[in-house]
């Protein structure tokens, strides 16, 4: 490949000019950044223009050679007279001289031997020539060589590495188009250096950097794994004794970490690495020490024996031991593990619990696993891990019949067991029987508490709400308990509260419910979270379907990067947004959920995130919606995700004109919800063969759902049911307008669209017309609705004529009208002619009177 010398257009100007003038040119600079590429241009261009030059190069082989550089210029050869072949080589040098000067170039300088730099001193002095020379900054140099620019002998240009643009400039201009994604670690593992960015892609070319199918460059597999980058790491090494590539070896396994843990661990070796440029200190973190270079901590990494490795761990995890500092448990754990040596069970143990906590129980499985699983504390911690990894019936075996003498451990025993049992093998009754028992039979109001707040959430998630309610009134009527017990309990009754559509019930304790989740936010960082996405849910059921998805919205914005409840509010908002009509936003949210939800899902909520967003892409008439959903395996029973899932299947079903099959899936995932206490949700379902309209299927269901206490949203879902099955036009129109002011816009247009469709089979046309253009109106606050009722709704009104009429109700003149739309004032004055005559109306008072249920702002 071509290798262009950019970036270097200011110091090539500048050594040229030095040379040129007949000062001579000290290029200095680190490994690999180009000194000996731009010594080589500047030759290039001054001997085309007439100079004589004499090119040496340095090097540590020849060091200890008197004049080894300079043999070429010894008539006789090397002799033991030294003088002698100082006279001869300067002898030499007069000789090639032309009148226009001659130029002596020394690539290395800081490795010449004694007498070269004698040499190269003389003619500096004598002026017999111009020197030009490189030398690297961060090695040894004789005091002789520095003062030629420290004295202002010679002019010194200083070599640094590219910064990232040019890095990727260099880059762009040897491979061509190749992805961003590439050319980021070509950046990261180069540094800038050019010689490393040679090698990386000069190695990697035809191996793990290919073209795609479109000829565009991109990485494949690893770049710091190939011979010219191992030869060129190890050629820097090579300078380093066998105590400083051992304690090299230390720090690039562990790097970063502190560095008074790797002081020890190197036995210190670790200032002088730091000196020489090997280790600094890592950015952001000074008490912290990283492999300087990027590149020799992955290529050591990548090439380090299996025993060597082992040593180094070693090394580290005995460090770790030793240290009072705060050491990462879970670093020092793996070091331990990766020794080969379990010198300490209790760091292990210390560090398998921590990664649980991290939400990777495949690693607190191998810590854990040379251990004695007899240690109740061992065996806690493999069962745990197991059951995260869904081995439930593997855990079962590890966690049944443990008796600890510690109560603590007890408590903890019995909560994994349980949730293994529930939410594992759905054996429901045996895991709340568990907590009730070890309840019973602790002193410890916290324990006790906890105990009962298990056993209260696996029967709210399993739809028990009643016990749900028992055990959690069982800790708040505690005056002993917690903060941190009573905001568990709070968030198991904000749950039954909302799924059951209590919304009377939720505002009454909610401000206490916030109040002591947030208090006790530092040991439960969820309960904030848990209790506000009720109180979402909650405002939902009421029919408050804006403020709803502005405490989605706001909790989402201050979340943190890597915060584990943002997919759990994703996926609210995928449900919230089903509702509201926005659809493409709900398919967008749900899968950003999904998303996270394959890195960690603590809640068991990905199945929800999955029917959420098939049932958005399927209401868009998406027939292919049903794939995200295809292979989800729901544990039974599970309402609060096979509800969602039903929804997701029928919608697909109804998009693929399988009808019937999409209203036996709603009605039997309706009645199954509300059966599992989850009465709001199925009541969602239920209202869905109201809208592929079979209300006949539905009424009596939802007649029988509850929903005095606050739950307008569920009023008007039977209100539609009860209407459309009575054929009751006033009434459609009715529940159509309190969709409207809710915020719930699809459901609007759908009631409206089916008044439209009635109306206009007893030729209403006027009466038809307005409930079309009310149904349009509403759908254009939606996302590409493509759903039977709005779909089959008759086209009495255009959607041009409907987007005039709207902006004139709105108070709009027809200039401002025909600007908006990019048409003439003419057509904006005939649209609204039309429309005035389709609706019946006499002008744009009377227009605004008619539009206004679906023109009206959402309330909240």
């Amino acid at each position: 490949m071509e290798w262009p010398l950019t970036g270097r257009e200011t110091e090539l100007a500048r050594a040229i000019g030095l040379v040129r003038s007949g000062t001579g040119v000290a290029i200095l600079g680190p490994t690999g950044v180009g000194k000996s590429r731009l010594l080589h241009t500047v030759l290039d261009r001054v001997a085309a223009e007439r100079l004589s030059v004499v090119r040496v190069a340095a090097s540590a082989s020849t060091r200890s050679i008197p004049f080894a550089p300079f043999v070429e210029l010894l008539p006789h050869g090397r002799t033991p007279d030294r003088l002698s072949m100082l006279r001869d080589v300067l002898a030499a040098l007069d000789r090639r001289a032309t009148p226009h000067g001659i130029v002596l170039a020394v690539d290395d300088a800081h490795q010449l031997d004694a007498g070269s730099l004698a040499l190269v001193l003389a003619v500096v002095a004598a002026r017999s020539a111009t020197v030009c020379l490189t030398a690297r900054t961060g090695d040894p140099m004789d005091a002789d060589l520095v003062g030629l620019w420290t004295n202002g002998v010679i002019e010194r240009v200083d070599i640094e590495p590219l910064g990232e643009a040019r890095t990727r400039a260099l880059a762009a201009s040897v491979l061509g188009p190749h992805r961003d994604e590439l050319a980021d670690e070509l950046w990261r593992i180069s540094a800038g250096n050019p010689l490393v960015l040679h090698e990386v892609i000069e190695g990697a070319v035809g191996r793990s950097i290919e073209r795609g199918a479109d000829g565009t460059w991109e990485r494949t597999g690893p770049l710091a794994r190939s011979d010219r980058l191992s030869d060129l790491v190890d050629s820097r090494l090579r300078a380093l004794t066998s105590h400083l590539r051992t304690a090299m070896e230390t720090v690039a396994v562990a790097s970063p970490a502190p560095f008074d843990l790797l002081q020890r661990a190197t036995g210190g070796g670790l200032a002088e690495l730091e000196r020489r440029g090997f280790v600094a200190p890592e950015p952001g973190d000074p008490a912290s020490a990283v492999v300087a270079h990027p590149l020799y901590g992955e290529v050591l990494e990548a090439n380090l024996p299996a025993a060597r490795r082992r040593a180094a761990n070693r090394r580290l995890a005995e460090s770790a031991l030793r240290s009072d500092d705060r050491i990462d448990p879970v670093r020092a754990a793996v070091w331990q593990l990766d020794s080969g040596e379990t010198t300490s069970a209790e760091l292990a143990i210390v560090g398998a619990a921590a990664a649980l906590a991290r939400h990777d129980p495949h690693l607190a499985e191998r810590l854990v696993e040379p251990l004695d699983a007899t240690d109740d504390r061992v065996g806690l911690l493999l069962g745990q891990a197991l059951s995260h990894q869904q081995r439930y019936d593997d855990a079962e075996m590890i966690l049944a019949g443990r008796h600890p003498v510690d109560p603590e451990l007890t408590g903890a025993i019995a909560s994994a067991r349980a949730q293994n049992l529930a939410f594992g093998l759905a054996r429901i009754d045996e895991a709340r029987a568990l907590l009730a028992d070890a309840a019973g039979s602790v002193s410890d109001h916290d324990l006790r508490g906890r105990l009962n707040n298990e056993r209260a959430m696996v029967s709210a998630i399993h739809g028990d709400f009643v016990d749900a309610m028992r055990a959690s009134d069982e800790v708040l009527s505690d005056p002993l308990t917690s903060t941190v017990a009573r905001a568990t309990a709070y968030v198991t009754r904000t749950v039954a509260l909302a799924m059951t559509g209590d919304c009377d019930g939720l505002d009454a304790i909610i401000d206490d419910a916030i109040a002591t989740a947030d208090a006790a936010s530092p040991e439960l960082p969820f309960a904030p979270d848990q209790v506000r996405a009720m109180l979402m849910i909650s405002r939902l059921n009421a029919g408050r379907i804006g403020t709803g998805i502005t405490i989605i919205d706001t909790a989402v914005a201050g979340a943190a990067p890597g915060d584990v409840f943002t997919p759990t509010w994703l996926s609210g908002s995928a449900l919230a947004r089903n509702l509201s009509g926005e659809l493409a936003r709900a398919a967008d949210h749900a899968r950003r959920a999904l998303d996270l939800y394959a890195r960690a899902d603590p809640f068991g909520l990905e199945a929800q995130s999955r029917g959420a967003l098939a049932l958005a892409l399927a209401q868009m008439g998406d027939v292919d919606a049903g794939r995200s959903i295809d292979d989800t395996d729901l544990p039974v029973p599970a309402p609060r995700l096979a509800v969602w899932v039903d929804r997701g299947r029928a919608w697909t079903a109804a998009a693929q004109g399988r009808v019937d099959e999409a209203l036996g899936i709603l009605i039997a995932g309706g009645r199954s919800a509300i059966a599992a206490q989850h009465v709001a949700w199925g009541a969602l379902c239920l209202h869905d063969a109201v809208r592929l309209g079979r209300p006949d299927l539905a009424v009596d269901d939802l007649r029988s759902i509850d929903a005095s206490r606050g739950a307008h949203l569920l009023r008007a879902l039977c209100a539609h049911a009860e209407a459309a099955t009575a054929d009751d036009l006033d009434g459609l129109a009715a529940v159509a307008e309190r969709f409207a002011e809710m915020g719930a816009w699809l459901y609007a247009a759908e009631a409206w669209a089916d008044a439209a469709t009635r109306l206009d089979h007893r030729d209403d046309g006027p009466s038809a017309a307005r409930a079309a253009a009310l149904s349009l109106t509403a759908e254009l606050a939606c996302e590409r609705p493509d759903t039977p009722l709005v779909r089959d709704r008759p086209p009495l009104v255009s959607r041009r004529e409907l987007e005039v009429a709207r902006e004139a109700a709105r108070g709009a003149p027809s200039a401002d009208i025909a600007r908006g739309l990019f048409i003439s004032v003419r057509t904006a004055d005939n649209h609204l002619r039309s429309v005035y005559r389709k609706l019946g109306v006499g002008g744009r008072s009377e227009l605004a009177t008619v539009l206004e249920p679906a023109l009206r702002p959402r309330l909240e």
